[in-house]
């Protein structure tokens, strides 16, 4: 509590959420950002093989003629890759 307010008053003072000045009052310093490891996809690493050579295949080729991701699935899916 600030000269003896309650968090709400405070928070009303500041024009903050209360539970933004009940974790103010918390921590000395703001807590340190924690980054979520990036999702595994199991269903497409199977896959990740062969899309990256596709899409390294179109790197050579004119903008126009690349593949995109609806052809990729459809390839995919005609070689009865697809599970």
């Amino acid at each position: 509590m600030v000269d003896h307010k309650s968090e709400r008053a405070v928070a009303r003072c500041l024009g903050i959420h209360r539970n933004t000045v009940k974790k103010m009052r918390l921590f000395a310093a703001p807590p340190d950002y924690r980054q979520m490891p990036a999702p595994v996809s199991t269903t497409l690493a199977a896959f990740k093989v062969i899309i990256n050579a596709i899409l390294e295949a179109d790197k050579q080729v004119h903008v126009k003629h690349r593949h995109t991701a609806v052809f990729i699935r459809e390839q995919l899916r005609d070689e009865n890759i697809e599970r």
